[in-house]
């Protein structure tokens, strides 16, 4: 039985998997691979990938035996310490916890508006739409009985991609909220409803949503949250370019809808 041993994981993510679960490879990257159970993912990878709310990373040359020992349909059961599957296990036990819930804020920054202003961030080829769509979003959030369903189903899976741009936009939102809460209960209510009633997009982003609606994020969005509270703009530019760097849109996409919600935040304030 070959070992590997994970590096870091979610601090939450040990006491979301049921002993005995059985996983199964769904996905495989250049960089690593997704299990699946009952719709829900594990990302394993090598220490490059930025730590997400279902990640594992593991050393760069188990993450190379990983991938090289496993395909499309193979099993592992996670015992409450490791996922063991045929002739190979992955164990988590002496892994580092890492914390992925974003803390709120007490006040926005004083220098938000300055710091926002000079981002100089291209736009993705769905920046304009998905910003069009916020401003209708956020015309209607002072509407205490308003109806969001309908509008939100209007982003939910929209564009292309593992994780399509309007979903990568929407956890960008989440996020804000997350820092500095803004949606009324009525429509997180009403995402929900869109997610996970009759959902109408990828598993991945589904996976990233029901983390999001629970506050806990990628690394580079904690670590851009903890930068901006703190007022460090220059650290906040770093992890601004770190989360830039995810994915081929996924990083620009999610930081068009941080930018819409502070816009949204500052204008309010």
């Amino acid at each position: 039985m070959l070992t590997l041993r994970a590096l870091d994981l979610p601090d939450h993510l040990e006491g979301q998997l049921p002993a005995g679960s059985v996983w199964q490879v769904c996905q495989r990257f250049d960089h690593g691979l997704n299990l699946s159970c009952e719709g829900t993912l594990i990302f394993l990878s090598g220490p490059d990938s930025p730590l997400c709310p279902f990640g594992v990373r593991l050393p760069e040359g188990d993450a190379a035996r990983l991938l090289a020992g496993t395909e499309i349909g193979q099993r592992f059961i996670w015992t409450g310490e490791q996922f063991r599957g045929s002739g190979l296990s992955v164990c988590c036990a002496g892994a580092r916890r890492v914390a992925l819930s974003q803390a709120p804020v007490p006040q926005l920054p004083e220098g938000l508006s300055r710091w926002l202003e000079g981002d100089g961030v291209p736009p993705s080829p769905c920046t304009e739409a998905l910003e069009a769509w916020s401003q209708r979003l956020f015309q209607t959030l002072g509407r205490l009985r308003g109806h969001w369903e309908n509008l939100l189903r209007q982003c939910v899976g929209y564009g292309p991609g593992l994780t399509p741009a309007g979903d990568d936009f929407l956890v960008g939102l989440l996020w804000v909220h997350a820092w500095s809460p803004f949606f009324p209960a009525r429509c997180l209510d009403d995402l929900r409803k869109c997610l996970f009633l009759r959902p109408s997009t990828t598993r991945t982003s589904l996976n990233y949503y029901r983390h999001a609606l629970e506050g806990r994020f990628s690394q580079p969005l904690i670590r851009l949250g903890e930068a901006m509270a703190r007022e460090d703009w220059r650290e906040a530019d770093r992890a601004l370019l770190a989360l830039l760097a995810l994915g081929h849109t996924s990083g620009r996409d999610t930081w068009a809808g941080i930018r819409a919600g502070l816009r949204f935040l500052l204008r309010q304030s």
